[in-house]
């Protein structure tokens, strides 16, 4: 079976500083990252790992729907809202990205 896996900024932040990014990668066979994601770990110090990760081009970047307003009244963080939103837009995701 496919694994794809949509992933927050924490596990990229965390993995890449500990130079560790390749699990993601042997674990699924595409790691997808929402656009607002990108943007939460973009926006962090220039000599961040993980900005330097994104950057390499191994991860699927992807626009994500917009959420539902149920999803927005959790008041979670923008790349755990896309994450969920995506999830909820796309419960066939394996077919989507294959």
């Amino acid at each position: 079976m496919t694994e794809h896996w949509v992933v927050n900024a924490s596990p990229l932040i965390v993995l890449a500083r500990l130079g560790q990014e390749e699990l993601l990668l042997a674990l699924a066979d595409q790691v997808v990252v929402p656009a607002a994601v990108a943007a939460e770990i973009q926006a962090g110090p220039a000599e961040d790992r993980a900005r330097q990760v994104l950057a390499a081009g191994r991860f699927a970047l992807i626009d994500t729907p917009p959420p539902p307003a149920e999803l927005l009244s959790w008041d979670l963080g923008y790349g755990e809202t896309a994450v969920l939103a995506l999830a909820l837009a796309d419960k066939k995701m394996d077919r989507s990205f294959g």
